[in-house]
């Protein structure tokens, strides 16, 4: 395979493609055609799974183009004289077929991928590195990296008050997640960071063969008898996501049916994030373990099943009203779950306006700046994620819910026999024969 960087030679003036035939007639030559096209940029590139596309490469920025638009941008351009536009028209059939296609070149493909020490964001005005250090701007040329147009956040990014974000907790993004962590007026400093840490892992375009659970977001406190509840805010952390990274994949969890075999359809090639948003009560987490911990497998209707290799498949982020049931060590090791406080939808909330959550409802209304203390907030999330890892925290009600949720019967059992649980923890004092307690339960 001939394989091309981006540096070309040939033809450059585009009514140099032009001759004439035996009968003096204008016609299209086909090299110098080529030549141009190669000129302007349009290479085919092959793709991990083998497939093969058409771009045009503008630097190091490369747009995929579909083979009908090719010979357009040759067509449409105003420079040519009628003559000349009708001889491109007369011929578009064979100059949009693989028979003319095919010979343009391969481009030698060197892609900006993310490390597992680095995570590249690539904004309208260059690309951030997110490290262990702080977050540095680069420019497209420094980088020296290829990167499809459709992974460039459609905006600038302005790093100067990185440093200063800790002190505009008031701004949209950052008064949310901290509201989110707010329990009876109370904030909860390490579910904060820790939940920070979880976004920071989604946004990382890296997966580590050492460590890659799937994120759940639940409610911390919950209807255990049919668990909707709901409007607390984890909708909202699903934009927070997409906004950043723009191959995150949001597929609706309520019609995700674990024996569809189709579950998978709305994959893109290239996604690096999955949220299955507002699962039902019947999920399994074995209905996706294996696209978790191995080889991600993708089936459409009549199109043939393939596999994503681990390091190329996505991340997962389960968003639910229901406890997951914990089917033993493997669940334990394969999810990080968080749970987001009732600030917004509880009983024990405190008196708010609709302002406190109006901002974040609305992000086709941000002006520039808040949507900049948007972005340093996740970028702030990388840069956690990056010195502390993936952390964890204290849950204040997990142990107690999953068990509610598991066997309802036997916890009512256990408090109303015991008395006051506090996450299922017994006063010292009090002794109880389990052999003696089973009784009691079976009858």
């Amino acid at each position: 395979m001939n394989k091309s960087n981006t540096t070309t030679t040939g033809t450059t003036n585009i009514k140099e493609i032009f001759g004439t035939d035996r009968n003096g007639g204008l016609k299209v030559l086909d090299e110098k055609l080529k030549q141009y096209l190669n000129h302007t940029g349009i290479y085919r590139l092959e793709l991990w799974n083998k497939e093969k596309i058409f771009v045009k490469a503008t630097k190091n920025i490369l747009e995929k183009i579909e083979p009908r638009e090719i010979i357009n941008e040759i067509s449409n351009s105003p420079v040519l004289t009628n003559l000349q536009e009708r001889a491109i028209i007369k011929g578009g059939a064979y100059y949009r077929s693989m028979d003319f296609l095919m010979f343009i070149p391969f481009l030698e493909f060197k892609p900006l991928v993310s490390i597992r020490t680095k995570q590249y964001t690539a904004f309208l005005n260059g690309i951030v590195v997110s490290s262990k250090e702080a977050p540095v701007l680069v420019s497209f040329d420094e980088m020296n990296k290829h990167i499809f147009k459709e992974d460039i956040i459609q905006r600038n990014v302005n790093l100067d008050e990185y440093d200063l974000l800790e002190c505009k907790e008031n701004k949209p993004v950052q008064s949310f997640l901290r509201k989110i962590n707010t329990t009876k007026g109370i904030l909860n400093v390490p579910k904060l960071k820790a939940l920070k840490t979880a976004l920071g892992y989604l946004l990382h375009g890296y997966k580590d063969l050492s460590r890659y659970p799937a994120i759940v977001l639940v409610d911390e406190t919950v209807n255990v008898d049919d668990g909707a509840n709901g409007g607390n805010g984890k909708g909202l952390i699903c934009q927070l996501l997409q906004h950043f990274n723009t191959r995150t994949n949001l597929t609706d969890g309520r019609s995700f049916r674990n024996e569809n075999q189709f579950k998978f359809s709305t994959y893109k090639n290239g996604d690096t994030l999955f949220i299955l948003d507002d699962l039902h009560k019947s999920f399994s987490l074995n209905v996706i373990y294996n696209s978790i911990v191995g080889v991600f497998e993708v089936e459409r209707k009549g199109k043939d099943r393939y596999q994503v290799p681990f390091e190329r498949s996505p991340k997962f982020l389960i968003i639910t009203n229901y406890y997951i049931k914990n089917d033993g060590n493997s669940t334990v090791r394969r999810i990080e779950e968080y749970e987001v406080s009732d600030f917004y939808n509880g009983i024990d909330r405190v008196i708010k306006t609709d302002k406190d959550v109006g901002e974040m409802f609305y992000l086709g209304e941000w002006d520039t700046e808040q949507w900049n203390n948007y972005d340093l907030t996740m970028l702030q999330c990388l840069h956690l994620y990056f010195i502390n890892g993936l952390l964890s925290y204290e849950k204040s009600n997990l142990i107690r819910n999953n068990l509610q949720f598991d066997n309802k019967d036997l916890f009512d059992f256990i408090e109303n026999k015991i008395g006051t649980v506090d996450n299922l923890k017994v006063n010292n004092d009090r002794y109880f024969f389990k052999n003696e307690l089973y009784k009691d339960y079976e009858t």
